[in-house]
């Protein structure tokens, strides 16, 4: 009897130890473009466009605090099947890295009025002393106005899990969303494109 449950110890120790071990990260992917981006066993052909940069036009402006963004139109397609998704990426400048955060093709017409909403907002938005505006994409990157007494703060956050609080001037956010506006032109058009090729 000690034998057969000695043995079954052992057998459901080597079970157990067999198990795999399952790692998650807050890198995970989120958005529909990671996700294609991240699939196995497909060939993928990856297109990107720059649109604009934003960044401190003013020397003495320039803080710790305020990195350089690339924005770019990126395609994902599958030569194979003809598949093909968008989105914008924002790509900060974070030295020794870059930070990347994608905003699927589908979050742009929520995105564009939602960015001109935060850059005209002010303390009329609530009746209470202080005030926050904020969006935030499925990839977890935040764009706020935050309001306090007579100081107002634009914070643009990356959704990756070490991201950086980007502290913007007005006329970055403004600059931010005419690059949206034209984002979403370019793949309105590389779109229609697609539809005259494929004939879907």
């Amino acid at each position: 009897m000690k034998r057969f449950l000695l043995l079954l110890t052992l057998a459901l120790a080597a079970v157990a130890y067999a198990q795999p071990t399952i790692i998650t990260t807050a890198n995970a992917p989120r958005t529909h473009f990671e996700i294609f981006k991240a699939t196995p066993d497909a060939l993928l052909i990856r297109g990107m466009t720059t649109i604009g940069t934003l960044g401190s036009e003013n020397g003495a402006e320039h803080n710790a605090l305020d990195y350089p963004v690339e924005i770019r139109v990126e395609r994902l397609t599958n030569p194979l099947t003809a598949k093909s998704v968008y989105a914008v990426a924002l790509r900060t400048g974070v030295a020794p890295q870059l930070q990347i955060d994608y905003i699927d093709y589908d979050e742009l017409d929520a995105v564009i009025p939602s960015l001109r909403f935060i850059a005209q907002a002010s303390s009329v938005v609530t009746p209470l002393d202080n005030y926050e505006t904020i969006f935030r994409t499925r990839g977890d990157l935040s764009i706020a106005k935050i309001g306090k007494a007579d100081k107002t703060t634009i914070v643009v956050t990356s959704g990756d899990v070490n991201g950086v609080r980007n502290q913007m001037a007005p006329f970055n956010l403004e600059k931010l969303g005419y690059l949206m506006v034209s984002a979403k032109a370019k793949i309105d058009t590389l779109m229609a494109s697609d539809r005259q090729i494929t004939g879907r």
